[in-house]
């Protein structure tokens, strides 16, 4: 999965925008396919949306283990987590000599974000880019709900 993502980022390191356009639309057809096939777990995740959204995600879509995550902050409306899980975007990112706060902003933010709104239209994601590995020891995300 590095080998993959060390070509693909090889590939539009040298490209255009339009390239990095092109594969954050890919990034987002394929988790809007996964959601589509896997709607029927909301009705089986207990919680409120943020918790479904937060269990969807990472639990389910992205397989992280709760030990690898530690939620610093919950409420009805927000989850902040810290996620220490391995990643291959920031192994890619370290074999490249790339910053993952470019890398993540530019192609996986937006994609997560449709992502979770397929669950709600008012949920947000947010990704706090001064909290990122490899600069920090895990990266700090949220999901909450504008009502």
């Amino acid at each position: 999965m590095i080998e993959e993502k060390i070509k693909k980022f090889n590939l539009l390191i040298n490209s255009k925008e339009k390239a990095w356009f092109e594969e954050e639309k890919r990034i987002i057809e394929k988790r809007l396919k996964w959601i589509k096939q896997n709607r029927h777990k909301l009705k089986i995740i207990k919680g409120n949306d943020v918790e479904k959204a937060y269990k969807l995600f990472y639990l389910e879509y992205l397989n992280v283990k709760e030990k690898e995550i530690e939620i610093v902050e919950k409420s009805e409306k927000r989850i902040v987590l810290r996620s220490y899980n391995f990643c291959p975007v920031l192994e890619a990112c370290k074999k490249l000599n790339l910053d993952t706060r470019i890398i993540c902003k530019k192609l996986y933010e937006k994609p997560t974000q449709v992502f979770i709104q397929q669950i709600n239209p008012n949920l947000k994601f947010k990704r706090n880019y001064e909290k990122i590995r490899p600069y920090t020891p895990y990266c700090e995300e949220t999901i909450e709900i504008d009502d």
